[in-house]
């Protein structure tokens, strides 16, 4: 098959624009996939390679020799109406003859092998290797001291080879041993050092530059995907929107989804992330998780109220509740995605939703005796921030505190529902100041050292009065 016509190029073309062309079908022709189609493409590019220089020789700048060369040997001459000789014929053609020449004028020339027989897999794998185990010295040694590297054709061809291998694999290549291999080979890695750093941070569970510290998340979108476990996994509030979130960040990097990563899975989780997806996984987990809060609301307040309650009643009432939340807050998710930047008032009301709820719990319990609705509202303004759910833990307890401690102000309140009511109220209030100090929106200030801080010294002083008080 003509060369030229297997890079999809004229005969005219230059040298740059058959290294070009070369590149790009390199893409889609592997080595290590398609092996007979990587050899003829390989040696159709060193062909119309080889061909580009003898043009640039013998007829852009034809010498005295070159014409009476022509004169004697006509079977090679490049008139109309002669034998190309990128074609096949009996005879040697002038390609063969250009390639054996330089062959002849290479130093090491009894130790270069032909390209048809150098074996990319093996320099694949030993280049991986040493990428891995030797210093960015010894790697720069071992290939200036490659003896096939020596051919300078070769070595372009062999270092885009390469780098289309590592580009469409999943090696992880430091940046130093990176660098020593594009020096040598002459070849920019910025796009690949990308990939590299998303690599590394796939594998290595380490996504906090991504913009998600928890390695739970990356270790979701890396699972392999299984319907039972994504719908359980989209129970915990918030954490669809976290793994699409950072599937997205990483797609943005390296380009694509990495290799590493589950593609049905992150559709999966893209989709409940969604606020336009209205399908049936949009509902199970809204019915489920509801009925989930409903079980241990029905299990935990009646067991840890002062006044009895029926179990079915807040069961009930924490479920119905709960999917009001749901659907308010889907609704505000999608208000938020249909109006312009400038109308951000759904995202303060989605922001604010739980202190809103436990502020109308004890506006209800203080002023009538609705104390169950109370109890209710309190639970999923408390719940709504389970996600920090040790931070959360100790607002409440120190609430228990404080509802002690100071009795004339809360004495009218439920003690369940004042410590519940203190998880929004205390989160969100030094979450607040926080934000305000450093000058970054409230929902980023989540997990902050100063919310932190307030925790343990609402939960310290909990413990101080409830063992330091009850002593004496």
């Amino acid at each position: 098959m003509d060369p030229f016509e297997l890079l999809g190029l004229e005969e005219d073309a230059d040298q740059t624009t058959i290294k070009r062309a070369y590149a790009r079908l390199l893409k889609v022709t592997r080595p290590d996939t398609d092996p007979v189609g990587f050899q003829q493409l390989h040696e159709a590019y060193q062909s119309a390679l080889e061909y580009a220089r003898w043009q640039n020789v013998h007829v852009a700048a034809p010498s005295a020799d070159s014409h009476a060369d022509a004169e004697q040997s006509p079977a090679i001459g490049l008139s109309p109406g002669t034998t190309s000789p990128m074609r096949e014929v009996a005879e040697p053609t002038v390609a063969t003859q250009v390639k054996q020449a330089l062959d002849n004028l290479l130093i090491h020339a009894d130790d270069v092998p032909s390209t048809q027989a150098f074996d990319f897999d093996a320099f694949c794998d030993e280049a991986d290797q040493r990428a891995a185990t030797q210093t960015p010295a010894e790697v720069s040694r071992w290939l200036q001291q490659h003896p096939a590297l020596y051919r300078m054709s070769l070595k372009q061809d062999v270092g885009a080879a390469l780098f289309a291998h590592w580009d469409s694999g999943d090696q992880v290549l430091r940046n130093d041993r990176l660098a020593a291999f594009s020096q040598f080979f002459d070849i920019d890695e910025t796009h690949l050092r990308e990939k590299m750093r998303v690599r590394w941070a796939v594998i290595n569970d380490r996504t906090d530059e991504f913009g998600e510290a928890h390695p739970r998340v990356v270790r979701q979108l890396k699972r392999r995907f299984s319907l039972p476990q994504a719908v359980l996994t989209s129970l915990v509030p918030g954490m669809a929107v976290r793994i699409a979130a950072l599937g997205h960040r990483l797609i943005e990097a390296e380009g694509q989804l990495s290799v590493r990563l589950q593609p049905r899975q992150f559709e999966f989780f893209a989709q409940l992330a969604d606020p336009r997806y209205a399908g049936r996984w949009r509902w199970l987990p809204m019915l489920l998780r509801p009925l989930l809060l409903g079980v241990i609301a029905a299990v935990v307040i009646p067991w840890a109220a002062t006044k009895p309650f029926d179990p079915l009643q807040v069961g009930a009432l924490t479920a119905g509740g709960t999917l009001v939340v749901e659907l308010a807050a889907w609704l505000l998710a999608w208000l938020r995605t249909e109006q312009s930047p400038s109308r951000g008032w759904s995202a303060h009301l989605s922001t604010f939703l739980p202190l809103w709820l436990a502020l109308l719990a004890l506006l209800i319990d203080a002023g009538t005796s609705a104390t169950l609705l109370a109890a209710v509202l309190a639970s999923v303004g408390a719940l709504a921030h389970w996600r920090r759910a040790f931070d959360a833990l100790r607002f409440m307890l120190g609430g228990l505190w404080m509802w002690s401690m100071v009795p004339q102000l809360v004495s009218h309140l439920s003690q369940w529902i004042w410590a519940m009511a203190c998880v929004p109220i205390g989160l969100i209030l030094f979450d607040a100041y926080y934000a305000h100090q450093h000058g970054v929106p409230l929902r980023n200030a989540a997990g902050n050292r100063w919310t932190t801080i307030a925790s343990y010294a609402f939960f310290i002083s909990w413990l101080a009065y409830r063992f330091l008080g009850t002593s004496r």
